[in-house]
């Protein structure tokens, strides 16, 4: 606690400092305070176009205290475009993909100092943070052979978790940082298998011919959140860790990555289309029912955006998503009880926002 609060200060001095600076640069976008949301460490991490070099993009926060947007500085030249970031959970770095002048690799950014470090992953393309932000997962490896490794804040002290001659995708860290869900490639299907996070104790989650892939832990480590096409096409499945009950959420096809609540009670996705991306929500009632909504029936053209666009605040009623409703894609809130939306960011285009980690 007293680390995060740290960080915290150290966020705000950083904002405060550099924003002085890069106010009388010109660099530093006033967002104004129609965006009252309050993220999970009061921070929007997200990508953008960079000013004046096409085909470069940046890492920015919005700061939802202060109204202000920052662009993370960098320190590695051979970074030219980036993708996937996820926040570390006491908000003091950022991991995320990049490419460039050197091959696709996973890099950590220290938020306020600017630091670098490359993890050199062999074209891993996202990171889960542990629930202490002092490591992440990962999947790599070369040829067709992915495995899964656990690598230091550093970008170091990489450690090999599964080795075998399955491949392993999508690494995921439980809430209490005991256990880690992963996607298997075993015996022609893909299968979610949960291991202990020091790599003991492999289980599979079901048996069944049809892929499962994509695991998502529920706020209280309960639960697993899942794609299946056991029913012909992918979509969502919800799985009891306690009793082992599956649950078809209906969701349909088509649809993004999907988030949980930090309360455990409500799932975002959204569907695509040819010409429209929409923004649902998903309610898990106390009796066990769900209620599938439709939040926002029209983001914008998909081809606005990348990866999964929309992410939870600290209050489980707002939720953060990329629309493309006005000028340039932008962040905006909505309440999902209300359904009031308020633009966050202008002059400034949205490319992807960080999802929880």
């Amino acid at each position: 606690m007293i680390e995060r609060l740290w960080h915290r200060l150290l966020w705000r001095l950083v904002i405060s400092v550099t924003g002085v600076l890069l106010l009388l640069t010109g660099s530093m976008i006033a967002l104004g305070r129609s965006g009252y949301m309050q993220a999970a460490t009061g921070q929007v991490v997200f990508v953008t176009p960079h000013r004046t070099l096409p085909g470069v993009t940046d890492i920015a926060l919005f700061d939802t205290t202060l109204g202000l947007m920052y662009r993370v500085p960098r320190d590695d030249p051979a970074i030219t475009y980036v993708f996937n970031p996820t926040l570390s959970p006491d908000g003091a770095y950022i991991a995320y993909a990049a490419s460039g002048i050197a091959q696709r690799d996973i890099y950590v950014t220290h938020i306020g100092r600017g630091e670098t470090h490359r993890t050199q992953s062999l074209f891993a393309s996202r990171v889960t943070w542990s629930p202490n932000g002092k490591r992440f997962v990962l999947a790599t490896g070369g040829g067709r052979a992915r495995e899964i490794f656990i690598v230091g804040v550093d970008g170091r002290r990489l450690r090999r978790l599964t080795n075998n001659f399955a491949t392993e995708f999508t690494p995921t860290w439980s809430p209490d940082g005991t256990r880690i869900a992963f996607t298997s490639l075993y015996q022609g299907a893909l299968d979610i298998f949960v291991m202990n996070a020091d790599g003991s104790y492999v289980r599979r989650l079901h048996s069944h011919p049809a892929n499962d892939f994509s695991p998502i832990w529920s706020p209280d480590g309960g639960r697993l959140l899942f794609f299946s096409d056991r029913d012909g096409s992918a979509t969502l499945y919800l799985a009891n860790l306690d009793d082992g009950t599956l649950t078809h959420l209906n969701a349909g096809s088509d649809i993004g990555p999907p988030l949980w609540s930090p309360d455990g009670r409500n799932i975002a996705y959204f569907r695509s289309t040819a010409n429209r991306r929409s923004l649902y929500v998903i309610h898990l009632h106390n009796d066990g029912s769900i209620e599938n909504r439709l939040l926002v029936n029209n983001l914008g053209s998909p081809s606005n955006f990348l990866g999964g666009s929309i992410t939870w605040s600290a209050d489980p009623n707002q939720l953060v998503f990329i629309g493309a409703f006005e000028d340039v894609p932008s962040l905006y809130t909505i309440n999902i009880t209300t359904g009031d939306i308020k633009r966050l960011t202008h002059r400034i285009s949205v490319l992807d926002v960080a999802a929880q980690s």
